[in-house]
């Protein structure tokens, strides 16, 4: 038998035990979920998941249940604003939650959060919550900055909280584990959801007083500026989140497990800017005059702090829903 006739017999047989399948199928098999919504839909691992990455208000609807729901819900990052003779306070990372819930046929109500926003010198403003059903991830709070027309202002609380603008001696860094002002439901706490920005040193500390503190993150507080170190506050890093694969979130130390909800860097006018906290934290600015890095979209990380420039905005939340 000639090699040709024996690979179409082997073929035949292929087809006549498993069918059209494989290479030679013109359809691909529909994908087949037991719940609708999301910016994006698909399988992996034997996991379906959906993916919420547009800011504002969406619906996830169970329709073959019941199922049982791992999410992660991260709030938008807090902004950063102008400084007035010294380094701005980082922005402080949304809040994050990883759990799981059981869920039956009925729609449950999903919302990202947007990044705190820098849209002029007297209008700075935290990140905003994130929901899915009943869990809601505080925005960010933002760091402490000048307004050329109230003067300095004090970081507020969030997730995580803002952190201390360099002169800004009276009101401070920012609280974590509280939703933000510009919340529906502050004051109220959020519990396990972030850390608090870190401090600037008082004026009596001279040559330490340019640099602002790092906003707070999910997994640790913002870095103080510190007398032994040339340097404005680090971001708080964020929280890794193991079961999320690798086209979201940022990667951390080791380069593999994804992470999100970290810190922005605090500016320093004549220092070092702070880095930011791995989970989308943006760089604050130094040594000079310039603006903040923006907290990375869809990973609720706050902004970087500028030295003497403008500020940045926050990174937006996001909601991931996984079930089998």
């Amino acid at each position: 038998m000639s090699p040709i006739r024996s690979l179409g017999n082997r073929i035949a047989s292929f087809r006549n035990k498993f069918g059209n399948t494989g290479l030679n199928a013109v359809n691909p098999a529909p994908l087949v979920t037991k719940a609708t919504g999301g910016d994006i839909t698909f399988i992996e691992g034997g996991y379906t998941y959906h993916v919420y990455t547009t800011t504002g208000a969406s619906t996830f609807v169970v329709d073959k249940g019941p199922i049982t729901a791992q999410y992660l819900v991260v709030g938008g990052g807090g902004a950063t604003g102008q400084t007035g003779g010294g380094g701005g306070g980082g922005g402080g990372a949304g809040g994050l939650l990883n759990s799981t819930v059981p869920l039956a046929n009925n729609p449950y109500p999903v919302v990202v959060g947007a990044g705190g926003a820098y849209t002029s010198a007297t209008n700075i403003t935290s990140g905003l919550d994130s929901k899915f059903n009943t869990a809601v991830a505080a925005g960010g709070g933002r760091g402490g900055h000048y307004n050329p027309s109230s003067g300095y202002v004090g970081a507020d609380a969030g997730g995580s909280g803002g952190g201390a603008e360099a002169k800004d001696r009276d009101t401070g860094n920012g609280a974590g584990n509280v939703y933000a002002p510009n919340s529906p439901l502050h004051p109220a706490p959020a519990p396990g959801q972030g850390n608090a920005g870190g401090s600037s040193p008082s004026p009596n500390n001279p040559g330490n007083d340019t640099g602002g503190g790092g906003g707070g993150g999910a997994g640790g507080a913002g870095g103080d500026v510190s007398a032994p170190t040339p340097k404005a506050g680090d971001g708080g890093n964020g929280l890794a989140v193991p079961w999320v694969p690798p086209a979201y979130g940022t990667p951390g130390p080791d380069g593999s497990l994804r992470y999100f909800a970290g810190g922005g860097g605090g500016g320093g006018q004549n220092l070092a800017g702070g880095s930011g906290g791995y989970g989308g934290g943006g760089d604050g600015n130094g040594s000079g005059s310039g603006s903040g890095s923006p907290g990375t979209a869809n990973t609720g990380g706050g902004a970087g702090a500028p030295s003497s420039g403008n500020g940045a905005n926050g990174g937006s939340g996001i909601v991931i829903v996984r079930y089998t």
